[in-house]
């Protein structure tokens, strides 16, 4: 097994790189003469099997341009980076047996060698990379740049091309199929196969973590057959191939495929602690009438009356209680210091009532008690000479996992789709009005980089106290940061089968 370790710099000058239109050029800062390279953040990373161009894995590069992925030693791949979909760089590698291994740059001549290799690859025609073809792709990768096309276009071909590869490992067709599968309960994986005349076989299998074939060898002459493979390790990839000899004794084979386990939709309960500041108050207003906190199946009718209405931010930043609890199929990607962080932005309200008019704050007393015991974790309990607060917001969360003083997302909620319904208590007998707050809801975290195909649902409920101080002169102008409890159910699902638990209280 091979970790790929890169970084992707490109020109700030590069047509594809899109400008953001808030930046401005400073009257203070001097002017950089010339070009200068910047790190390729949110890339779309995939590395592809040669000759199949079966998918290994998938990456997403961090805010410094890097990447981290976890391949098999000793093939040949290629890694092609995308950008809104579109193929803009390549590389092809031959991954050596090390533990690590750095990857070079992805520039404008690697991405030539990548297409020369790749149409190579489809058509089974070889030929000597020469600084001439290199010059010749460089136009056409530039025009491709510049007009928004994806690379594909320069090396896709008609179908018909794809048989080449086939005959070069099997020029007299013995294979008429070969696939795999994992069987309907997810315990087996199967290779089955077929040929057009009784043949021996022998399956070659290996998994990354491997550099050495297991071989099973069907001595028997047969038109067809299967193996089960038990138990195969949650979201393990396999590298295999098929050979295959008639009773003429001519041979064939399949070029080498790979195949990622699935993996399975599992309810864990986990428990994060850490650290939250905030929640700092940015704006106020007095406010009337009728106002309605949506969860789902849940709507929570405040009527108000001179109540006065918050804007806020606030940010958590939690890890898991126990690092075993972390998953095995993250951990098995090289992700180990796991970070969960939630933002509260500013644009979304938090309602209180009135300090020395509580009447004109209403809310019918069942559904008040109601909302007090939807906590199952944590006990709500109002410390004397205190405000309630009900309030709600629709946050950004992430998990990320860091790796030498970069980060990696790994699951995102990019919609802010997700409300979750914020229960706070303020004291009123002192100046700095220490802050107990409760927390509940829903998050739904779409996969990205290795993950993309599966996201995270976490049915959260959690409690903030605000550290307190003595120094009321700091207190009063200080941030508020205080030691966060959260109790989690998390479970993956693939995307493709997305069922979002009901959230229904009562």
């Amino acid at each position: 097994m091979t970790y790929l370790k890169g970084a992707i710099f490109v020109s700030n000058s590069a047509p594809f790189i899109q400008k953001n239109p808030w930046d401005y050029i400073s009257s203070i800062t001097p002017h950089i003469e010339g070009e200068t390279t910047i790190p390729l953040s949110d890339a779309e990373i995939n590395v592809l099997m040669a000759g199949t161009s079966d998918l290994i894995c998938r990456g997403l590069s961090s805010d410094e341009g890097e990447f981290y992925l976890r391949v098999p030693s000793g093939i040949h791949c290629f890694i092609e980076v995308f950008l809104s979909q579109k193929l803009i760089l390549m590389k092809h590698l031959q991954v050596n047996q090390k533990r690590e291994m750095k990857v070079g740059p992805l520039d404008i001549e690697s991405t030539a060698e990548a297409i020369l290799f790749k149409k190579m690859d489809l058509t089974n025609q070889v030929q000597p990379l020469s600084p001439l073809l290199l010059e010749r792709l460089y136009p056409q990768i530039e025009y491709c740049w510049k007009n928004g096309i994806s690379l594909h276009k320069l090396f896709e071909t008609p179908d018909k091309y794809n048989n080449f590869n086939i005959s070069k490992y099997d020029p007299f067709q013995l294979i008429t199929s070969f696939v795999i599968e994992i069987d309907e309960t997810g315990e087996n994986l199967i290779w089955k196969w077929t040929t057009r005349e009784p043949c021996r076989v022998r399956l070659f299998y290996r998994t990354f973590r491997s550099k050495d074939y297991r071989n099973v060898e069907f001595p028997e002459y047969k038109n067809k057959g299967h193996y089960y493979l038990s138990s195969p390790q949650e979201f393990e990839g396999y590298v295999y191939y098929l050979e295959v000899q008639n009773q003429k004794g001519f041979l064939a084979l399949t070029p080498p495929s790979c195949f990622r386990i699935p993996i399975k939709p599992r309810l864990v309960q986990q428990r994060f602690v850490g650290r939250q500041e905030g929640p700092v108050v940015t704006s106020r207003k007095v406010t009337h009438g009728k106002k309605t906190i949506q969860l789902p199946n849940l709507k929570i009718d405040l009527l108000l009356k001179g109540a006065v209405e918050k804007t806020f931010e606030s940010e958590m930043n939690l890890e898991f209680v126990k690092k075993i609890k972390i998953p095995r199929f993250i951990l098995r990607e090289g992700f180990h210091e796991l970070e969960l962080n939630i933002y509260f932005p500013q644009d979304h309200s938090f309602l209180w009532g009135p300090i020395e008019t509580p009447e004109e704050f209403s809310i019918d007393s069942q559904t008040w008690e109601k909302i007090k015991k939807l906590w199952e974790k944590f006990q709500i309990s109002a410390p004397p000479n205190s405000v309630v607060e009900i309030g709600y917001s629709k946050p950004f969360s992430e998990i990320i996992s860091y790796r030498n003083r970069s980060h990696y997302r790994l699951f995102s909620n990019m919609d802010l789709s997700d409300t979750l319904l914020i229960l706070s208590y303020r004291s009123l007998d002192t100046l700095n009005l220490d802050c107990l707050q409760f927390i509940l809801g829903q998050l739904t975290l779409q996969g990205e980089g290795p993950f993309s195909d599966y996201c995270i649902q976490l049915k959260l409920e959690g409690r903030f106290l605000e550290d307190k101080s003595d120094d009321l002169m700091v207190q009063s102008s200080r941030e508020i940061f205080g030691q966060i409890d959260l109790d989690v159910e998390m479970i993956i699902v693939a995307n493709s089968s997305r069922q979002l638990t009901s959230f229904n209280p009562f």
